[in-house]
């Protein structure tokens, strides 16, 4: 899981296409993007990654862990 602010607000499609890959090599199962991703990045990584893969992650965002399972609540 990666969590927090990725600092990709400025970045060039190339670094983007290049941190998914490193994600996706490192078999990232979720993504939780904060504000210094950036709008325009955060939502390139929405648009590349599942539904069940990505979230914004927020202030207000609960993520839980009961019985093995992991249980986000995005705001």
């Amino acid at each position: 899981m990666v969590i927090g602010g990725t600092h990709l607000a400025k970045a060039s499609k190339e670094r983007l296409d290049f941190t998914i890959s490193q994600m996706e090599e490192m078999g990232v199962k979720k993504i939780g993007v904060s504000h210094c991703t950036g709008l325009r990045s955060a939502a390139y990584f929405c648009n590349h990654f599942a539904e069940t893969t990505f979230f914004y992650n927020n202030a207000g965002t609960v993520i839980t862990f009961d019985n093995q399972q992991m249980q986000i609540k995005a705001f």
